[in-house]
C-alpha cells in the first residue's frame, strides 16, 4: 500500500479543504508536507484575525492569512464619563489607527471589521485610506467617530461602486453633510439599511 503523502500535492490540497478547521489546525502539525500545503490561504478564508495591540499587526505577514475574510480589534478600554458614557481605546490612538488601516488595506479580502466602533482614532485616519478599506466591507455600521471629510468621501465612492451589502447609519452627526443625491445614490446600492 501506498503513503497518502504519494498523492498529488494538489489532490492532498483538496483533502485539506475538506476538513474543518479543528482538523486542519491538526493536519498541518502532522508533518513538513502538510504543514507546507496548510500555508496555502484558502485553507484559512474563515480565520479571524484578533489585533489587540500595536505587535499583532505583524501577524498578516504570516502566508496563510493573506486571504482572511475578517478582523476583530479588541483592545483595553477605559471609561470616561461626560454627561453620557463613553469607551475609549487605550492601545489604538490617533496614529497606531491610521496603520492598522494600512495593514488591512494590504488583505483585499477583508469584508468584515469589528471592534472600532470605540476608537476616536478613526477620524484622524487619511480620507482616502478609510474609504478604501471601508468601502469593500459587506456590513457597515458608520462609526460615530467618522469626520464630514470622511462622509462625503465615503458616501461619494458608495454611490459609484460599493461592496456594502448592510449599512447602519446610527448616532452619526455628519450625515447631515451629504448632498442628498449622492446618499440616495449610495443607499441604492445597498441591499439593506
Amino acid at each position: 500500500m501506498n503513503h497518502i503523502n504519494g498523492l498529488p500535492r494538489e489532490m492532498l490540497l483538496h483533502i485539506l479543504e475538506l476538513l474543518g478547521p479543528k482538523d486542519l489546525k491538526t493536519a498541518v502539525q502532522v508533518c513538513q508536507l502538510w504543514r507546507e500545503l496548510g500555508e496555502d490561504p484558502r485553507l484559512w478564508t474563515w480565520a479571524v484575525l484578533r489585533i489587540g495591540t500595536l505587535k499583532d499587526l505583524q501577524k498578516v505577514n504570516i502566508e496563510r492569512l493573506r486571504m482572511l475574510q475578517e478582523i476583530k480589534v479588541s483592545h483595553e478600554c477605559t471609561y470616561v464619563c461626560h454627561w453620557f458614557d463613553i469607551v475609549e481605546c487605550i492601545w489604538l490612538n490617533k496614529s497606531k489607527v491610521n496603520e492598522l488601516f494600512k495593514v488591512i488595506l494590504k488583505i483585499p479580502t477583508v469584508t468584515r471589521i469589528s471592534g472600532l466602533d470605540s476608537c476616536h482614532g478613526v477620524s484622524c485616519v487619511d480620507p482616502q485610506l478609510l474609504v478604501s478599506v471601508i468601502n469593500r466591507l459587506e456590513e457597515l455600521i458608520l462609526w460615530r467617530y467618522l469626520t464630514s471629510e470622511q462622509m462625503e468621501l465615503l458616501f461619494t465612492v458608495m454611490a459609484e461602486n460599493t461592496n456594502v451589502k448592510a449599512l447602519e447609519v446610527s448616532d452619526q452627526p455628519h450625515v447631515s453633510v451629504i448632498i442628498p443625491v449622492v446618499f440616495a445614490a449610495a443607499i441604492s446600492n445597498n441591499v439593506e439599511v
